[in-house]
């Protein structure tokens, strides 16, 4: 699912995408879980991809789910119509992701076109300012008949570097 929305799979990484950086330690991770009971670092690696799983759903669902409630939205991943049906993999993308799907691009289409019009406008505001600039310049070397005044035939010298 996370692959489908443009997110990086596996746990860590969608952590990562989201802002969350956390430790697994790999010596853990590949240790014998099968055999009881767990040891306290097995518990401890265990409610930490708990927690942060749940903390990741909901950072997902807040960024995807264009209104809709967290269970609604979850239920679109799978064939389930009610909450207790989510056990059940998925069989086929049904017809209402699709539109989540398209819902999420067309938010993407209209945060670049936001973002387009936003620099349209800075593009345009600087060009005036610019202009505006230019204008006054030319207006004061015209109340100076352009001859810079009492200093006719002396090079016109920046503001900055008068003594």
């Amino acid at each position: 699912v996370a692959a489908l929305f443009g997110f990086p799979a596996g746990l860590k990484a969608l952590a990562g995408a989201f802002g969350l950086d956390f430790p697994k330690l790999k010596k853990v991770r590949l240790s014998d879980w099968s055999h009881g009971p767990l040891t306290p670092f097995q518990v401890d690696y265990a409610a930490l991809d708990a927690f942060v799983g749940l903390w990741v759903l909901k950072r997902f669902w807040q960024a995807n789910a264009c209104g809709l409630d967290l269970v609604a939205w979850a239920c679109l991943f799978s064939d389930a119509e009610h909450p207790a049906g989510l056990r059940r993999p998925a069989v086929v993308w049904p017809a209402a992701l699709e539109q989540l799907v398209a819902a999420q691009e067309q938010r993407h289409q209209a945060q670049i076109q936001a973002k387009m019009e936003r620099n349209q406008a800075k593009m345009e505001r600087n060009k005036e300012r610019k202009m505006e600039k230019k204008r006054k310049r030319a207006e004061r070397r015209g109340a100076d008949g352009g001859a810079g005044g009492d200093d006719a035939g002396v090079p016109h010298k920046h503001p900055r570097w008068w003594a």
